[in-house]
């Protein structure tokens, strides 16, 4: 238990949440299934793959309708339209995962896809159901197409497993930085990527990128969502002043990477300022930046994600006002015009009874008994009243 609450904070661990740890927060609110119904097995393909393009299977997962993003966005000079769907491609060989988000499930988008998950490697094999756009994209690009049998999921279970874990994969990632759900299109490709890099029990010694591209990755590992500083790509209408910090808070996003998956240094990072007015923004109304001057956070402290954070405290909070903001350090303070700090305040002060004369307990629990025209309230003492009060005291205790 002890070594598993170590765990759950570890940075290998925060890395892409592969192995389920029941005392992570975004673990269990990722993973958390309906009780098995265990019918029947998977089955499986016989053949045994060993090198990189033997056989790549895949499938599409669709996001539901009121979570579609629209419209685009950019990243540095790069329009991108917002995704409602993702291809999800699995080589066998050396257990490489990719998710390719893309705006339609179309032909043409799935071609794209492979492109980006193949680059300038062959593949011998794509193995699917039959979906006749996977099987489009299959001819298109000449690879030989073995199908799974028709209303029988299990003959496609390992492609069906690949496209869960990917979907856990990337909702861990959103839990963990508080960011909303139309951020998938960048925490399930960055989940995918990270376990890729990660050293496999079914890969052995070597990682899946090795196997690969015959290298290492040499990014630097910051979980998904976490704050780091960066140096923003010079911008000729943002320019900074001589005297300015160099670098600006943001959150990790992504590793930008070529078709092919190779990683080309440089590291995808959303700017914090915009989540400070608005914690549910979108990627649309975010300034994006591909940049190759990231911070790494172990240096300057400690990994935090603060949007998860404040989110976490809203959603465990009790209030009474819904419209009171005094802890809520992402709102702007509303500063009154003069006008209104002007105006007089209409405060209606609430009418006392008169208990003067008519006796009772004081203070110090004496009693005292009623006396017609006395000026002196019953919780006075009559000794303070006549020998300490004041005329202005006696006036403002009545």
């Amino acid at each position: 238990k002890a070594f598993l609450i170590k765990e759950a904070k570890s940075l290998d661990h925060m890395m892409d949440h592969s192995k389920f740890n029941p005392y992570c927060r975004p673990c269990v609110e990722a993973r958390a299934q309906r009780k098995a119904k265990r019918k029947g097995g998977l089955t499986e393909q016989d053949k045994i793959c060993t090198g990189w393009g033997d056989s790549v299977t895949g499938d599409h997962f669709m996001q539901t309708r009121e979570h579609i993003a629209e419209g685009t966005y950019y990243i540095g000079d790069e329009e991108i339209q917002c995704a409602s769907t993702a291809v999800v491609l699995y080589d066998r060989g050396t257990h490489e995962l990719g998710c390719f988000p893309k705006a339609t499930k179309s032909a043409e988008h799935t071609v794209q896809a492979m492109q980006e998950f193949a680059g300038t490697h062959p593949v011998k094999e794509f193995y699917s159901d039959n979906a006749p756009e996977l099987t489009l994209a299959a001819r298109q690009l000449g690879w030989m197409h073995p199908t799974s049998t028709p209303g029988v999921p299990q003959t496609n279970g390992l492609a069906e497993r690949m496209v869960r874990s990917t979907k856990e994969g990337g909702r861990a990632n959103l839990v963990q930085a508080g960011l909303s759900v139309e951020w998938f299109e960048f925490a399930a490709p960055d989940f995918c990527f990270t376990k890729s890099t990660e050293v496999t029990p079914e890969g052995g010694a070597d990682t899946p990128y090795f196997l690969k591209h015959e290298k290492e990755s040499k990014h630097i590992r910051v979980p998904f969502g976490a704050l780091v500083d960066f140096m923003p790509v010079p911008n000729p209408n943002d320019a900074q002043g001589a005297f300015e910090s160099k670098t600006r808070p943001g959150l990790r996003v992504g590793y930008h990477r070529q078709p092919g998956g190779m990683w080309t240094g440089d590291y995808i990072v959303v700017e914090f300022e915009t989540f400070r007015t608005n914690p549910d923004a979108k990627p649309s109304e975010c300034r994006i930046h591909r940049t190759k001057e990231m911070l790494d956070p172990l240096r300057l402290g400690h990994i935090t994600f603060p949007l998860a954070e404040y989110k976490l405290q809203r959603a465990r909070e009790v209030r009474d006002d819904p419209d009171e903001t005094k802890w809520d350090p992402w709102r702007p303070t509303v500063i009154p015009e003069a006008a209104e700090l002007q105006k007089p305040k209409d405060v209606a002060r609430a009418t006392k009874p008169d208990l003067r004369g008519q006796g009772g307990v004081t203070e110090h629990g004496r009693r005292v008994r009623a006396y017609k025209g006395s000026s002196r309230p019953p919780h006075v003492d009559p000794a303070v009243w006549e020998g300490i009060f004041s005329a202005e005291d006696k006036k403002r205790s009545i």
